[in-house]
Order: C-alpha cells, then sequence, then structure tokens
C-alpha cells in the first residue's frame, strides 16, 4: 500500500492529510493542506475528517470547489454542525449535499469498505477511525492520551487487529505545560479582581469555564458563544459543569458589575478570522 502525505506550510510543517487507496477507492484521511493537483482532487472518492481544527480542514475550506460533484465525506455531526457554523453560504451548501454523518462506534459499510468512528478525545467530536477493506487501516487524527476524563480522552476497542496504522497525537511535547501554567496564573490572578475577562477561542472557554468553576462563585459565557454552546449540547456534551456557570445572556450581569468571570470569544475572533478553533486537549487542562 502507498501512503502519501501531505505536508503543511507552517514554521513547524506537519503532515496532516494523508492519501490511500483502498478497495480502488481514493481516500483522503483529512484535509490540512491544499493539495493544488486537479486530477487529484477530482478523483478522490471519499474524505474522511478527524476533527474541525484548521490544520486539519484547512485544504478542504479552501479547496472544496475543485472536488468533484460525486465525492463522499465523512465526519463527526458535531464535527460537522463546528464547521458549518463557522462556513459561508456556498460551503456549508456542498458540505450538506456531501456529508454522511458518523456516530462514535456505529461501523457502516460503502463500497465494501467497514468505518468505523471511535472518540479520539481530543476536542468535541474528534474521532479516530477504523477502515477495513482489502486491508486494513486505523488512522487516529490527533488522540488523546489522558484517561482521567471521560470528556477528553479516547474510547477505542482494547484489542484492534489492523495491517496499517497511522499514529497522530497530542500532548506528546514538553512545552505543553504551558496550559497548565497558563490556568494557574489565570486562578491566582483573578483573585485581585472583582470582575475578570477572558476571550479565547470556544472550544477552549469551554474548558477554562470547566476548569475555574470548580473554585469560584460565577462564570458566565457571554451571548457570542451561544451558537458553539447549542452545537455541544444538542450532541450531548455538558458545557454548564456546574450551577455556577452560565449565560450573560444580553449582558445583563456585566452591565450590573456582577462579580464573576465573563468568557467570550468577540476579541479573539476580531483578530483571527480563520476555521480555526485549535485547542489540543491534553491532560493538563
Amino acid at each position: 500500500m502507498v501512503i502519501k502525505g501531505f505536508k503543511t506550510k507552517e514554521k513547524y510543517p506537519k503532515i496532516t492529510s494523508y492519501l490511500i487507496t483502498l478497495n480502488n477507492k481514493k481516500i483522503l484521511l483529512d484535509y490540512g493542506e491544499l493539495i493544488k493537483d486537479k486530477n487529484l482532487l477530482n478523483n478522490i472518492d471519499y474524505i474522511f475528517i478527524s476533527h474541525e481544527h484548521g490544520d486539519h480542514i484547512a485544504g478542504l475550506v479552501q479547496e472544496f470547489d475543485k472536488l468533484n460533484d460525486k465525492v463522499k465525506m465523512f465526519m463527526t455531526s458535531t464535527c460537522k454542525n463546528i464547521i458549518l457554523s463557522k462556513s459561508d453560504d456556498i460551503l456549508k451548501k456542498f458540505i450538506l449535499n456531501h456529508t454522511i454523518d458518523m456516530y462514535f462506534d456505529n461501523p457502516i459499510n460503502i463500497s465494501n469498505i467497514e468505518i468505523t468512528f471511535y472518540q479520539a478525545g481530543h476536542t468535541f467530536g474528534s474521532a479516530c477511525m477504523l477502515l477495513k477493506g482489502e486491508y486494513s487501516i486505523f488512522y487516529t487524527g490527533d488522540i488523546n492520551y489522558a484517561t482521567f476524563d471521560p470528556l477528553c480522552s479516547y474510547n477505542i476497542p482494547y484489542y484492534l487487529d489492523v495491517d496499517y496504522l497511522i499514529l497522530d497525537g497530542t500532548s506528546l511535547s514538553k512545552d505543553d505545560d504551558f496550559k497548565k501554567m497558563t490556568l494557574t496564573h489565570l486562578k491566582k490572578e483573578i483573585l485581585k479582581y472583582k470582575q475578570y475577562f477572558i476571550n479565547a477561542r470556544a472550544e477552549k472557554a469551554v474548558f477554562i469555564a470547566k476548569y475555574l468553576s470548580e473554585y469560584y462563585l460565577y462564570i458566565f459565557y457571554e451571548p457570542d458563544l451561544r451558537e458553539y454552546l447549542n452545537i455541544l449540547l444538542d450532541a450531548g456534551y455538558e458545557p454548564f459543569k456546574t450551577t455556577k456557570i452560565s449565560y450573560d445572556t444580553k449582558y445583563i450581569y456585566k452591565d450590573k458589575k456582577q462579580e464573576g468571570i465573563f468568557i467570550s470569544s468577540v476579541e479573539f475572533q476580531n483578530y483571527n478570522k480563520d476555521y480555526v478553533l485549535s485547542l489540543h486537549i491534553s491532560k493538563e487542562d
């Protein structure tokens, strides 16, 4: 079997897209980098998306119009809905017309390929995937190796018999301690103020709220996070881990000078207008 990887054009390049052939079908595992080869793009049959972070969908976002009209995409409904919430109308239409929703531990069969998605724990709706055809392959995408929290840990069968394994991962670098240090610093800083305002990517906001809610009386998600939180609620995730966390629906609590922590993504979006929601959940979070 030939596996072709496509490397991102970052300061520290990495491969986040893999092209394989299985049962005579050309399959792209994640689509994080521009491919540009029009002939290749026009012949891709299936695209599997592990999660919605920019380094795994940037190619899809920028080149979807070069794919053939019969291409099928597979991703979890949570992943799909988060991408849709950040897409323009043309991309939304393409995704809705070409995507098959996948659910964890629920295999489907297409072109005599059995496909099963498993929880990867990297972010909400993130998946590893098992493909069984003329040979079997297991692709993790980004996967989290922490096991203490069912929300952010992988959940795959104890034993997998596969021919090929493409393993990607989170929290493999010594530098990942910065997350723990940053959140610990936040705790100390918040003690000095009656009101504290945090701007972060939507998914990061949820984990900051979860972390800080154990220690402080009130935490408010501001209105701009409502759409993202509703996607999580619909998918069965619980972004309100305690009664100390709630919506500040119309900035009412903020205007009343209510003591607490106010979490928003508005300021963040002002200088980061892209499709990236890139928090890599790790044991430090």
